[in-house]
């Protein structure tokens, strides 16, 4: 790994920087460092901005960035583990039935 310069991020850059990825949204990832270095004459790389933009979704509470039309989708609940009383009676349900598909042949 080749040695970086550590340039710490302004707050002025931390608060502006969800606007601009947002305004530059159809760019791909690898051609925002040029468009950032012109903008603000600052070196980022992929990776800083990427991380930036995590780092700052963290810190406002929301983990993941999603797009409005998902925000009140939930998650399913996962299921419970079967209690070893219910593993037993769905395993004695299943040899009975297999043993009266034998019998009906």
């Amino acid at each position: 790994m080749s040695p970086r310069g550590i340039l710490s991020w302004s707050v002025q850059e931390e608060k502006n920087l969800l606007r601009w990825l947002d305004e530059n949204r159809s760019l791909p990832w690898k051609d925002l460092p040029d468009v950032y270095r012109e903008r603000f004459g600052v070196d980022r790389s992929v990776e800083s901005l990427r991380g930036k933009k995590h780092h700052i979704l963290r810190k406002n509470g929301r983990t993941t960035a999603r797009s409005p039309r998902r925000q009140g989708h939930r998650k399913r609940p996962e299921s419970r583990r079967r209690s070893s009383e219910q593993t037993v009676i769905h395993s004695d349900a299943l040899a009975d039935a297999a043993t009266r598909s034998n019998i009906d042949l």
